[in-house]
């Protein structure tokens, strides 16, 4: 599973940026979500790919709340089926697990 702190970490940086709270005053979402709504985020927070990295970019976006919890309870999934584990920081990079996700429409 990944790392809980990592995760943490990268959801500060989603609400900031779902309420244009600083440092994403312009560049967050134009309207908070509604009502039925959550503030989706892209890469996943569970990556550390995720909103707190300085050297990746992010994105989020109101999406219907009810897809966005399925989706998150299908990467829970993806992680324990293809036995992802936390990224271990004591471990160089070749020895903890990586994947890559690709996006279709």
């Amino acid at each position: 599973m990944p790392d809980s702190g990592q995760d943490a970490e990268n959801r500060k940086h989603v609400k900031k940026a779902c309420k244009r709270k600083p440092p994403y005053e312009r560049t967050g979402l134009p309207t908070p979500p509604k009502k039925g709504q959550d503030c989706d985020e892209w890469p996943f927070a569970s990556t550390r790919e995720g909103a707190a990295n300085t050297y990746w970019d992010f994105s989020v976006r109101a999406v219907t709340r009810g897809v966005n919890r399925s989706a998150g309870t299908q990467a829970k999934n993806f992680y324990v089926d293809s036995r992802v584990l936390a990224w271990d920081k004591k471990f160089s990079k070749s020895r903890n697990d990586a994947f890559q996700v690709r996006i279709s429409r």
